[in-house]
């Protein structure tokens, strides 16, 4: 849609007020710096319809007049927002009338919605949920099921989730800060105090969990895995996924184990891509996990040669023989 084109512009518009059954609308600007104005009327046009999904992705700040249009939409059940700028007056404004509907949220969060410095992060005690207005915006969601999340640091991440009880599904990106200077090793005490917010309750029991990361070294730290498991504190994980552009990363046998023992009643996949896996672990997995229907991980390729005489002892005693993808390396 173009502005140059208005007579096009109000056929369009015309013809999206009579779509009286629409429940799911996207909107992808490549503006810069600002966002299409157009958008706003078809905005103006949307607060009229049922809708129930809204999927925002720009890579400009939509505006003060937009987001104040958004707020009145109130009974949106899905919502996905990547933008530069989302102010966070406006997370929480929104966030808190949407709080009886919304079950499905996607959220890039840029610098100004989490409104502190890298430099005063470091400087803030460890806690700092009360400097934490993502923190503040999420809470009100108590409702949620199904939470991706991109540009939270990591020791913000088990916080939230205390506030979300219904929470299923998690697909976060690891970030422990963009600070050079800080380590995630000096949050890992601070998960453990008691929150200063009131309402937080306890874990939810996720059963799907998505773990994205390209920060480097983060794979080969210990902290990284002691995080992972620190989110699902809960047996009832089904899934598992690990996405890194680190090719040569091992997964500790010790991380794995933890997990599988904790889990062994419903953990049904494990889709870790081109980290490693060792033999052991995997015949592990296949032998003492009776719910396991599909694996995924690389292999040196020494162990490639020797796994099918390992495999094939032991299927003969597995209860079921899942799907294997092994990516030799």
């Amino acid at each position: 849609m173009l502005a140059s084109s208005p007579e096009i512009t109000r056929n369009v518009i015309a013809a999206l007020a009579l779509c009286v059954n629409l429940w799911s609308m996207t909107w992808i600007d490549d503006n810069h710096p600002k966002i299409d104005p157009i958008f706003l009327n078809f905005v103006d046009v949307l607060r009229d319809l049922p809708i129930r999904e809204l999927t925002i992705r720009t890579h400009s700040n939509p505006g003060q007049e937009v987001w104040s249009r958004l707020v009145t939409m109130t009974s949106l059940q899905k919502v996905s927002l990547s933008c530069t700028e989302i102010p966070s007056q406006v997370l929480q404004k929104w966030f808190k009338v949407l709080s009886p509907h919304l079950t499905q949220l996607e959220l890039k969060v840029g610098d100004f919605v989490n409104a502190v410095s890298d430099e005063q992060a470091f400087m803030l005690p460890k806690l700092c949920t009360d400097v934490e207005p993502i923190v503040q915006s999420l809470s009100r969601l108590s409702r949620l099921q199904d939470l991706r999340l991109k540009g939270v640091r990591a020791s913000v991440i088990p916080i939230i989730l205390g506030f979300l009880p219904n929470l299923q599904s998690l697909d976060i990106e690891y970030n422990p800060t963009k600070s050079a200077s800080y380590d995630i090793q000096d949050d890992m005490p601070s998960l453990r105090q008691p929150n200063s917010l009131s309402g937080r309750v306890a874990s939810p029991v996720l059963r799907h969990v998505t773990v994205r990361t390209t920060w480097p070294g983060s794979v080969g730290s210990c902290y990284f895995w002691k995080w992972i498991l620190d989110l699902v504190p809960h047996p009832g994980l089904e899934t598992f996924c690990l996405c890194t552009m680190n090719a040569d990363a091992v997964i500790p046998s010790t991380f794995m184990l933890d997990l599988a023992t904790k889990h062994r009643s419903t953990f049904k996949r494990v889709m870790v891509g081109a980290c490693h896996l060792t033999l052991a672990d995997i015949q592990f997995l296949c032998s003492r996990v009776p719910s396991l229907e599909a694996l995924e991980c690389s292999l040196s390729s020494p162990d490639m040669v020797r796994a099918p005489i390992i495999f094939a002892h032991t299927f003969l005693t597995a209860h079921q023989m899942p799907r294997l993808a092994l990516l030799r390396h």
